[in-house]
């Protein structure tokens, strides 16, 4: 019997991966991957109550597709702008309005938001830059770049958004 946190079973697991063919390991790195974003959100939905956010994290869980994510509250609560509910959602869930305590112990700030409601809506980092840069104007956003892309980046990997934002080029045209 092995116990949780045996460092020579993990050695064994190791070496025993490393025999595997690279495509194997790859595919054994996804689902160990898909894995850990699912029980990361099934650990934050438990923290939950309001069957909205739980509603919203279900279908973060199940649901990999951005576009049909927001088609499946646009129809369960019929409405035109799913995007602006999913980030009311999240403000509650984070703290953000009077409502709710930060259940989810995100530090979320308006910049985070903003960014959000881009990721959204399906713009990519390119994007986002210069839809911030017309909102702020370019002696805002001088010197913003580096760590709004940091930013962006640390969203596409976030447990909860990793599956919805993963089609979004993080990239930026030379």
């Amino acid at each position: 019997m092995h116990r949780t946190g045996d460092i020579s079973r993990g050695r064994e697991l190791a070496d025993a991966c490393l025999m595997l063919p690279v495509a194997t390991r790859h595919r054994l790195f996804q689902a160990t991957y898909n894995d850990l974003l699912s029980r990361s959100i099934i650990d934050l939905r438990r923290k939950l109550h309001d069957p909205d956010h739980r509603f919203l994290l279900a279908l973060l869980l199940n649901v990999y597709d951005r576009v049909a994510l927001l088609q499946g509250v646009a129809t369960e609560f019929a409405l035109n702008d799913p995007v602006a509910k999913v980030l009311t959602w999240l403000r509650e869930m984070t703290g953000h309005t009077p409502k709710f305590p930060n259940l989810l112990s995100l530090d979320f700030n308006e910049t985070v938001f903003e960014m959000l409601e881009l990721m959204w809506r399906g713009q990519t980092l390119h994007a986002v830059l210069a839809t911030l840069t017309e909102r702020h104007g370019a002696e805002a956003m001088a010197g913003q770049h580096a760590p709004l892309s940091a930013l962006f980046d640390a969203l596409r990997e976030c447990a909860l958004f990793a599956q919805v934002f993963r089609d979004l080029d993080a990239t930026i045209p030379a």
